[in-house]
């Protein structure tokens, strides 16, 4: 499932969707992320593409959940194409509803 959060950061040169992913990122996921989210967005001709990849773990009551926010910007601001691209190649990779944007 995705769930969309816009930001623009405070300079203005950079829009981001941010996705979270309810579980632990390995190298070859964030890699297959960045490749999708660069063919997407390439194949519209949205411009320079940026990315940022964060996770934390938490244990609580020795139950450990991981969470991973990755973010995807580009130098103009979004359309609803892109966006709908985006989510789709993303919902794709992460078919068991882990993925929330």
């Amino acid at each position: 499932m995705f769930a969309l959060r816009m930001f623009e950061s405070p300079a203005g040169n950079m829009h981001w969707q941010n996705y979270q992913y309810n579980g632990p990122l390995t190298p070859e996921m964030e890699t297959t992320f960045k490749t999708e989210a660069s063919r997407a967005l390439s194949s519209i001709g949205s411009g320079s593409l940026g990315f940022s990849v964060s996770t934390s773990v938490t244990t609580v009551n020795g139950v450990t959940t991981g969470l991973t926010e990755f973010q995807v910007g580009k130098g103009t601001p979004w359309t609803a194409e892109e966006m709908a691209m985006l989510d789709s190649r993303f919902a794709a990779l992460a078919p068991d509803g882990r993925m929330v944007g």
